[in-house]
């Protein structure tokens, strides 16, 4: 999955940040963060959908995924994100 797609997911759904601090760290407008994110579970379902290919794996494949469009959260306690301009810049890696 491509760096700016999973760079997206993660602040999301792992990190808890909201569009609009999503937006700030990356310094694009929040549509273009709608946009990653979107494409980022497209992409993720993709990934994934080999690993599931019972009916029991896909449903609990479409229950993850809608899990992680529902999830809101306040933003992490992290130190080393504690700040919008600490973490602008911010350089995200993940391997899936």
């Amino acid at each position: 999955m491509p760096d700016i797609y999973r760079g997206a997911l993660v602040l999301r759904h792992y990190e808890n940040l909201k569009l609009r601090e999503i937006a700030e760290i990356l310094e694009i407008p929040e549509g273009t963060v709608n946009s990653r994110l979107a494409e980022g579970l497209v992409q993720l379902t993709r990934i994934l959908e080999p690993q599931f290919d019972d009916t029991r794996g896909r449903q609990m494949q479409s229950n993850a995924a809608a899990g992680l469009r529902r999830r809101t959260g306040s933003v992490s306690s992290s130190p080393d994100i504690s700040s919008p301009s600490s973490r602008r810049g911010l350089q995200v890696t993940v391997n899936l």
